[in-house]
C-alpha cells in the first residue's frame, strides 16, 4: 500500500508514522550493526597489533640468536685455523728442510769434477736423501753417496744410482 493511494488523511498520517518509524528502527538497527562492526574491527585492529608486536619480537630473538650463532662460527672457524696453522707450521718447517738439503747435496754434486751430476736426481724426505740416475763409473756413484752423506741435515742416503753397462 502506499500514501498516495490511502484516501483517509489519517490513515495517510498513520501510514507515515509507520514507516517513518520502521525506517527509524531499520536506522537503529544499522547504527548497531554498525557500532558493533567498529567495536568489531578495533578488536581485530587490537589483535593484528599485538601479533604484530610478538612477531616482532620473534624477529628480533631470532636475529639475535643468529648474530650469537655467527660470531660462534666465526670463533669456532678462527680457532680451526690457529690449530691448523700450528699443525702445519712443523710440517713446512720440515718441507722447507728438505727442500734445502736437496739443493744443498745437489750443488754439491755439481761442484765435483768427478761426478755428472746431471744425470743425477735427488729426493729428500725427513732428512733421508735418495740419489737417482745413471753414472759412468762405480767411483762416481761412491763418489755421490759420500758427498750426500757429508751434507749437514742428511740422516741417512738410499743411493740408487746406476753405474751405465752394469746390471742391477
Amino acid at each position: 500500500m502506499s500514501l498516495k493511494t490511502t484516501s483517509h488523511p489519517c490513515l495517510r498520517w498513520a501510514l507515515a508514522a509507520l514507516l517513518a518509524a520502521g525506517a527509524a528502527a531499520q536506522l537503529a538497527c544499522t547504527e548497531r550493526q554498525v557500532e558493533r562492526a567498529d567495536a568489531e574491527l578495533e578488536e581485530a585492529d587490537a589483535k593484528a597489533g599485538e601479533q604484530a608486536r610478538e612477531l616482532g619480537a620473534r624477529a628480533d630473538e631470532a636475529g639475535r640468536r643468529l648474530e650469537e650463532g655467527l660470531e660462534r662460527g666465526a670463533e669456532n672457524v678462527e680457532r680451526s685455523l690457529d690449530k691448523a696453522a700450528r699443525e702445519i707450521e712443523p710440517i713446512a718447517r720440515d718441507m722447507l728442510d728438505d727442500a734445502e738439503i736437496s739443493v744443498r747435496v745437489k750443488a754439491r754434486l755439481a761442484a765435483d769434477p768427478d761426478v755428472n751430476a746431471l744425470h743425477i736426481d735427488v729426493d729428500t724426505m725427513d732428512g733421508r736423501v735418495t740419489l737417482n740416475g745413471k753414472v759412468e763409473s762405480a767411483y762416481q756413484r761412491e763418489e755421490a753417496g759420500e758427498l750426500a752423506r757429508r751434507t749437514p741435515g742428511v740422516r741417512e742416503v738410499v743411493n740408487l744410482i746406476q753405474v751405465a753397462g752394469q746390471q742391477s
